[in-house]
């Protein structure tokens, strides 16, 4: 996926004027539970982004190409990644066993190995040219975003602040009187190819970004 060029951002910080909102990330990890999320990365802007992404691929002079192309690729890597992450896990839970339950599961991992290595083999080097096809057509689409973006700041008053969720995967901000977005990603751990992504209006003095009012996204 094009990582698009952001807009300055600073750090969040207190001001004289609007409110306090806690943040908590979560997504559903290997046990199918909601689990935090550490380490992402939350921006706060005072307009609705994929509104600006909306309006500049309307105006482009095709789709996104490739799409039927990477997604069937990508849906290849999807059986023996679970695959091998479950081996691996089976392995890891005997620890320092020994005996013929540890043979079995080093050569559940050999094998759920050997058949993601196949797969990667076969795809990869298609995939990743299909990808800089991709790459070239967001940067020509999105060429405009940054100027685009800008302006709506300009109009708005506002301007982009950034922060990180701590351990337990909150984050406090302090968002400033208006209307804001929140907006960030995490990986999928159930697939190398997409990540989560969000972007959600702030209402409230609590915002919890889950795989219910998240989207998985390609990566394209």
């Amino acid at each position: 996926m094009l990582l698009l060029p952001a807009l300055a951002a600073g750090a969040i910080s207190a001001c004289d004027s609007g409110h306090s909102v806690a943040v908590r990330v979560s997504i559903i990890g290997p046990d199918s539970a909601e689990s935090p999320v550490p380490g992402v990365v939350l921006t706060l802007a005072p307009f609705d982004r994929d509104s600006v992404f909306r309006a500049l691929e309307a105006r482009a002079a095709t789709p996104r190409p490739y799409v039927a192309e990477l997604d069937s690729a990508f849906a290849a890597y999807r059986t023996p990644f679970l695959e091998l992450a479950a081996a691996t896990e089976a392995r890891s839970a005997l620890r320092d066993s020994t005996g013929d339950r540890v043979t079995a599961a080093d050569g559940r991992v050999a094998r759920a190995r050997a058949a993601l290595d196949s797969v990667r083999k076969a795809n990869d080097s298609r995939v990743d040219s299909l990808r800089r096809a991709v790459a070239q057509w967001e940067n020509s689409t999105y060429r405009d975003y940054d100027s685009v973006a800008s302006a709506r700041l300009r109009l708005s008053g506002g301007t982009v602040l950034s922060d990180t969720t701590g351990a337990d995967g909150w984050l406090n901000l302090r968002v400033p009187p208006g209307r804001w977005w929140v907006y960030g990603t995490s990986w999928d751990v159930n697939d190398p190819n997409r990540y989560w992504y969000w972007n959600v209006a702030v209402s409230g003095d609590t915002l919890r970004l889950t795989s219910r009012n998240g989207v998985l996204r390609p990566r394209y």
